[in-house]
């Protein structure tokens, strides 16, 4: 039989470890958020993990807009892409 005492440690356990997988999973979204609009990856996760919650950290790149250099890059490819199908349908 497991007395109250080993039953709270689990419990604590189970609950350290649930919190230490949602932060890692929310570490990575920051990351892969803050990747797309072209800032830097660590230092949002250092700032999210260290500084802020990573929720919202995530807010804050949701409001924030992509860097122009992002801007050009993804411009670029976009008409390279329309140029291919220019030249597909010609």
């Amino acid at each position: 039989m497991v007395s109250s005492g080993e039953f709270l440690i689990k419990l604590f356990e189970y609950r350290v470890t649930i919190f230490v997988v949602f932060t890692i999973i929310l570490l990575v979204i920051v990351g892969v958020m803050a990747q797309q609009r072209g800032r830097n990856t660590a230092g949002w996760i250092v700032l999210s993990f260290f500084v802020i919650s990573p929720l919202i950290v995530m807010f804050i790149l949701l409001c924030i807009d992509t860097t122009k250099e992002e801007r050009i890059k993804r411009i670029t490819e976009d008409e390279k892409i329309r140029e291919e199908i220019r030249k597909s349908q010609n």
